[in-house]
């Protein structure tokens, strides 16, 4: 079906990872929605304490639940007030608080992140969610009408996972990942929904299958698209994508901001450039929100009479599914890789790593975004595997990982320094010896050595120095 829930079901292991996908729904289950309504109902005795100033609460039903939060200057008790719940994947919780505080002042929005969801840990999202919620609706003059969770990557597929599960969400914005796979968003289920992705991103044509999967279901949605990677997006394109939240309830939403103006320049720059279909898709996203629609409109007619609009249309087509089929072809090998403990040909993994650089190095721009995609699917995919299974001590599947990641990164010390470590945990001497020294041919520096502690529980000070000088 969708390219993104595809990939999901492959590489359920990497960086967007929820763990064991057949059993989410059970967790889920666990947690009784009627608390949920019930908090609701007690919002006419909201307090309104801590405006103006980012706090870390914890919850009063479980201390172990902490979360950001910051409730707007112009909050008022005996008004009620939109909310947005954030989820990061590494469970940080103060990042997008702090990062759409603006955005909280300028629409009134109690913002709120939590500090246990992160990736590699479904239930931490599910627990995280009910509780902060909880925490917050009974505290604060709430609109039912308008609550909304948002997240990251790993943590865009829990909060969808959420909206879909959860009656109580509005809508969602959807940052750099789409669905988990678990469930199937529909009209029943999903209200309304963001989606924002920068244009260097892995999940870049994961979000593009997303809106025109939700489109055909009659699923109300939009796709921004900024200039990056994979990271939480620009303050301007959440503020967007709140502009289209509230529109949906009926809400007045102020003026569009210089910054925001700014975004459909952008796409005129693209058009003018020779970027025709892409501009084209993206405009037609923007003409979504009332303060766009015109304009969005008329770029998009103009677009189309461009001679070479049919062509590019093709070409941009046609580079997507090749930039699918390398990754997929990735997805499937790691997956065998990591899940099944068993070794793929080095030739495997060098194939794809041609075919990621073939299109990095290309003259067409359409090929060269697709090049940094697949790139950054591949790396990120060793980099956040290696992570996990250092920190659970899984040292022998570490030190694969960071072999896999070689064939990307030849030229850098960061796979062989990887390595280095794993062997290091392992209490492997001499293999960690003969990769600290490939990882100093190729440019580590003595002093990050010495501060690593799982070398130093290796190697004395005194061993290092003869490493490096060799």
């Amino acid at each position: 079906m969708l390219r993104g829930l595809e990939l999901l079901a492959i590489t359920g292991f990497c960086q967007d990872y929820w763990g064991n996908k057949s059993d989410f729904k059970i967790h889920f289950a666990k947690f009784c929605l009627t608390d949920l309504l019930a908090t609701v109902v007690t919002i006419s005795v909201a307090q309104s304490p801590g405006r103006g100033t980012i706090q870390t609460i914890s919850c009063a039903k479980d201390t172990s639940q902490q979360y950001a939060l910051y409730v707007p200057v112009n909050y008022k008790p005996e008004n009620l007030s939109p909310l947005i719940i954030f989820f990061d994947p590494g469970a940080r919780g103060d990042v997008p608080v702090t990062q759409y505080r603006p955005l909280a002042d300028e629409y009134g929005v109690v913002i709120a992140g939590s500090f246990n969801s992160k990736n590699f840990d479904e239930q931490s999202s599910v627990a995280s969610f009910t509780t902060v919620y909880n925490d917050i609706v009974n505290k604060y003059a709430i609109d039912p009408a308008r609550i909304w969770v948002a997240g990251f990557s790993g943590g865009s597929r829990a909060a969808a996972d959420i909206a879909m599960t959860y009656p109580e969400i509005n809508g969602i914005i959807a940052c750099g990942a789409g669905f988990s796979g678990n469930i199937e968003a529909t009209t029943a289920n999903m209200k309304a929904y963001v989606a924002i992705v920068g244009d260097k991103d892995m999940n870049y044509g994961e979000l593009m299958d997303n809106t025109q999967f939700l489109t055909q279901e009659n699923v109300n949605n939009i796709l921004l698209v900024f200039q990056g990677e994979h990271r939480w997006p620009p303050v301007q394109y959440v503020g967007i994508g709140i502009k289209w939240l509230l529109e949906n309830t009926g809400t007045e939403v102020t003026a569009l901001s210089v910054e925001e103006k700014q975004v459909l320049e952008s796409i005129k720059i693209k058009a003018d450039s020779g970027y025709l279909y892409q501009a084209w898709l993206e405009a037609g996203q923007l003409s979504k929100l009332k303060s766009y629609r015109d304009d969005a409109i008329a770029l998009q007619q103009k677009i189309e009479k461009k001679e070479n609009f049919t062509i590019d249309k093709k070409f941009f087509e046609k580079t997507a599914t090749e930039e699918t089929a390398c990754m997929n072809e990735f997805s499937l090998s790691f997956s065998r890789f990591i899940t099944g403990n068993n070794n793929v040909e080095k030739s495997v993994w060098m194939k794809i790593a041609r075919q990621a650089n073939a299109m990095r190095e290309d003259n067409n721009y359409y090929r060269q975004m697709a090049g940094l995609r697949c790139y950054d699917h591949c790396t990120r995919s060793c980099y956040e595997q290696y992570f996990h299974l250092m920190a659970e001590k899984e040292y022998t599947k570490a030190e694969k990982v960071a072999d896999v990641l070689t064939n990307f990164s030849p030229s850098s010390y960061q796979p062989y320094y990887f390595m280095a470590r794993a062997s290091a945990g392992g209490g492997k001497k001499k293999q960690c010896e003969k990769y600290l020294k490939q990882a100093i041919g190729k440019g580590l520096a003595l002093q990050q050595i010495e501060k690593d502690k799982l070398l130093t529980n290796v190697f004395s000070s005194e061993e290092m120095k003869k490493i490096v000088v060799k």
